[in-house]
């Protein structure tokens, strides 16, 4: 491979192939070796210069590649790449890092852990916990809220059964609330998503929902279920539509959001078999709207960039917290 050195990613602008590889065949050659893995991930995290992780100093150096420690001279510490990040102390190659973060994100549909045990050739342990490790920085809440006009309705995931003495939950089944951005002057496109578990369907559950993912004065367009007025009351402009009494049907009256809720069961079930366990669903259901972020999704190479940038710019996230199901 010839020597890229340095990667120039100038601050709000990436480019594919210039900032970060379009293809699979490009990103083996960008990433032949640990030095090379190291430069582009310098050069990802220190844009603006190299700056200490721990007391965030400009430092006339260049960037330290793992391994080889920078030095502060006010902290009077040692530091490399990955100091005070989420691969803070990693004893795999940043290699391995890469690889994974490049399959979840390369393949649409993501991957589950089988196929990154069978990919990197390590334990099943390994490659889940590598895979909740870069799912801890997908949280949501990194984002604005939502705007504009938002679809909002809740939905269960897998389950078959229908129990309407039980509020439709047959115990089996969770429920979910999604809210989905509609873009302006686009006929039926989707913009950014949000999605939750919420206990049931009361309108406090679901204004609690509306109050973290979506913002005051937001047009909220949801279905004639009683809660949503509660809900919306005093901080939304809500406009409900009945599916019933209409002609039109819930795929076309809630488009977004329908597509939305289908995308999700199928990948719930397809890439994972509906076999995520309860107390790590909420990091299922951030890797899915990161996934589908419109932003984010012209390119897999665009997407691995921004995961990456995650990675470099989030708080550690500890080994218990992911294996205790906060991450």
């Amino acid at each position: 491979m010839a020597k890229r050195e340095p990667w120039r990613v100038e601050p709000g602008f990436v480019l594919g192939g210039r900032h970060h590889p379009r293809s699979g065949g490009e990103f083996a050659a960008w990433f032949s070796d640990e030095d090379a893995a190291a430069a582009w991930i310098a050069a990802v995290r220190w844009v603006d210069g190299v700056t200490c992780p721990r007391c965030g100093l400009e430092l006339p150096v260049s960037a330290p590649a793992q391994g080889k420690s920078g030095w502060c001279g006010s902290c009077r510490r040692a530091f490399s790449v990955t100091s005070g990040t989420v691969l803070g102390h990693t004893k795999l190659p940043l290699r391995t890092w890469l690889t994974v973060a490049w399959m979840m994100t390369e393949d649409g549909a993501g991957v589950p852990a089988t196929a990154v045990q069978r990919a990197l050739g390590v334990s099943y342990g390994t490659a889940w916990h590598l895979l909740h490790k870069l799912r801890s920085v997908m949280a949501q809440a990194a984002s604005p809220p939502l705007g504009g006009a938002v679809e909002v309705d809740d939905v269960f995931l897998g389950g078959v059964k229908y129990d309407s003495a039980a509020d439709r939950d047959d115990g089996v089944r969770t429920l979910v609330a999604i809210a989905v951005e509609c873009v302006p002057g686009r006929r039926d496109s989707t913009g950014r998503t949000r999605i939750a578990r919420i206990p049931n369907r009361s309108a406090a559950s679901l204004r609690e929902f509306l109050t973290a993912n979506v913002a005051p004065g937001t047009t909220v367009l949801t279905d004639r279920w009683a809660a949503y007025r509660g809900a919306c009351a005093g901080r939304y402009d809500h406009r409900p539509s009945s599916l019933v009494r209409v002609d039109e049907h819930s795929h076309t009256t809630l488009a977004r959001v329908m597509r939305v809720a289908s995308a999700l069961d199928r990948w719930m079930l397809d890439t994972h078999q509906r076999t995520v366990a309860d107390e790590h669903l909420g990091a299922y259901l951030d890797e899915f709207v990161f996934r589908i972020d419109p932003a984010a999704v012209r390119a897999p190479g665009l997407l691995f960039h921004g995961l990456v940038t995650r990675v470099l710019h989030w708080a550690p996230v500890r080994r218990v917290d992911v294996i205790g199901g906060r991450a």
